[in-house]
């Protein structure tokens, strides 16, 4: 087995295309798969444990080689207990940045929401280290990191 490397995250979002203005003017990053028309099918039902569901997405380009799919359901039941649950709220994607404190304000001004200061690790192998959790529009977390070298 080869694992190449990590293709995307999916996120489920409320609305395709509030997630795509957040994710391309307010973050700055590039819409990299235009959104699709909706679709429904047998993969969905067996693939995603839910029966009739609809669903419509994009793709958003995080540097080259990593992606944010963006995934809009119409009608969905749920056919199981859906195992792919987060109840601590921990799931999230990071994105690198230079200068953590800098990024927290930049995003401030544009109205994103942060759920704590700039934190920095203070010893151990990631000493210096900063790090800080935000939401987009879905209450989706989100961090910034800025490592040190």
């Amino acid at each position: 087995m080869d694992l190449k490397s990590a293709h995307h995250t999916g996120f489920v979002v409320r609305n395709l295309e509030n997630s795509i203005n957040f994710y391309t003017r307010v973050l700055g990053l590039t819409l990299a798969i235009e959104p699709s028309p909706w679709a429904d099918g047998p993969g969905l039902d067996s693939g995603l444990g839910l029966r009739g569901a609809r669903i419509r997405s994009a793709s958003i380009a995080v540097g080259v080689s990593t992606l944010i799919e963006l995934v809009e359901f119409g009608h969905a039941t749920p056919a199981v207990n859906a195992p792919n649950r987060d109840s601590l709220r921990t799931a999230h994607m990071c994105f690198e940045v230079d200068d953590a404190v800098a990024t927290r304000a930049e995003l401030i001004t544009k109205g994103v929401r942060f759920t704590s200061e700039v934190n920095e690790i203070t010893e151990g192998p990631q000493a210096g280290w900063k790090w800080v959790y935000f939401l987009d529009p879905d209450e989706i977390t989100l961090e910034l990191i800025e490592v040190s070298k």
